[in-house]
Order: C-alpha cells, then sequence, then structure tokens
C-alpha cells in the first residue's frame, strides 16, 4: 500500500504560518499548528514594538515631519535602499537632496522631491 499524506502552508494577514498535514487516504490530521516567530509569539508585545518603531521614526525624520507621504517615502529609500550599493560620489549627491528636501519650504517641496527622484531613477533597479 501507498502511504501519502498532504502538508498545507497558509500564511494568514499577521504573517503567522498555519501547517496542516493530513493522511489522504483516512483524511487524519497529523498536525494544525500555528508557527510564529518574533513577537507574533506574544502578541502583548505588540503595543510596546509599535510604540518603540514610531519612537525611532520620530527620530529618525524629524525634519520632515511637515512633508507630503510622497516626499517623506522618496527620502526613506533614498536614505535604506541606494547609499550602500553605490559610489561614494553618487551617495553625496543623493544626501545633497535628501536634506534639500528635508528642508525645503512647502512651495519648493515638489521640485525638490522631483529633482531627488530623478536622481533614484538612475539606480531604479536597486529599489
Amino acid at each position: 500500500m501507498d502511504s501519502a499524506f498532504d502538508m498545507t502552508y497558509l500564511y494568514d494577514m499577521d504573517g503567522i504560518l498555519q501547517v496542516t498535514t493530513q493522511d489522504r487516504r483516512s483524511r487524519q490530521i497529523f498536525m494544525n499548528e500555528e508557527l510564529s516567530f518574533g513577537a507574533a509569539e506574544d502578541r502583548s508585545q505588540l503595543p510596546r514594538l509599535r510604540r518603540d518603531v514610531d519612537q525611532l521614526m520620530a527620530v529618525a525624520m524629524p525634519l520632515s515631519s511637515g512633508l507630503s507621504d510622497a516626499s517623506r517615502t522618496a527620502i526613506r529609500k533614498a536614505e535604506d535602499k541606494v547609499p550602500p550599493y553605490v559610489t561614494a560620489e553618487d551617495a553625496a549627491a543623493i544626501k545633497d537632496l535628501v536634506a534639500r528636501l528635508q528642508t525645503a519650504p512647502a512651495q519648493d517641496e515638489d521640485a525638490c522631491r522631483t529633482m531627488l527622484e530623478h536622481e533614484l531613477r538612475k539606480d531604479a533597479y536597486l529599489l
């Protein structure tokens, strides 16, 4: 007799992995478990983690707090995803454009963001 079983892997919206193992013939379930890592193991930690992230974000981008979401997104891309992989000269140019955008008056924000996004397009394969 051939024995066989099915394994099903499902991720929920919180990134929790649900694993089910079931015998094909008898339909008996051998395993039906949630596998979680980090904060997902103890959900009581989530509010504290959220506060920590909020505090870090407030410290990380204080100059850009009045900027639009589009500008903050462009700054995050420029600071997190590109500099480690480009030449020092290109990284300096991007850093300068980020600083201009962070300190730009409201009427110049769109123009400064456009300049930064244009510079980032050169390295779009990194994003």
